[in-house]
């Protein structure tokens, strides 16, 4: 009888233990990614997190392949503009976004505006966009 009481508290547990987040320690590397393709256009994303004594340094890498060339196009996450950028003459675009040294929370996990899982990425123009969701990398 006692076994099968416990066995519930010890699903949540471990439940609750892996929902919890990211665990980092210092020099580890914890990415996300994101994509998607539509017909010839392609949209990837990456986010990562690049942990140091405490602190941790934020890089996301956009790229968008195969659209309009010579065009602004907008970035957004969860739907909060946080840049822009201009495809070449072959009609590809990067958009690159650091910050250095931010504090780390309890566990590991940059304090502020971070990429988590299930997050989005849109990347548009007037009415067009494309949007990806962040998946561990």
């Amino acid at each position: 009888m006692n076994r099968i009481l416990n066995l519930p508290i010890v699903l949540v547990m471990l439940l609750t233990i892996g929902l919890l987040g990211v665990n980092a320690r210092a020099g580890e590397v914890t990415q996300w990614q994101a994509g998607i393709e539509q017909g010839r256009i392609r949209l990837e994303a990456r986010y990562t997190e690049d942990h140091e004594n405490g602190l941790v340094d934020q890089f996301l890498e956009v790229r968008l392949d195969n659209v309009a060339l010579n065009t602004e196009f907008f970035v957004s996450i969860n739907g909060r503009r946080i840049g822009r950028f201009t495809t070449d003459g072959n009609g590809s675009g990067r958009f690159h976004l650091e910050v250095l040294d931010v504090e780390a929370d309890e566990n590991g996990r940059p304090i502020g505006p971070r990429i988590n899982t299930g997050d989005e990425i849109t990347v548009s123009r007037g009415r067009h966009a494309l949007t990806a969701i962040f998946v561990p990398a």
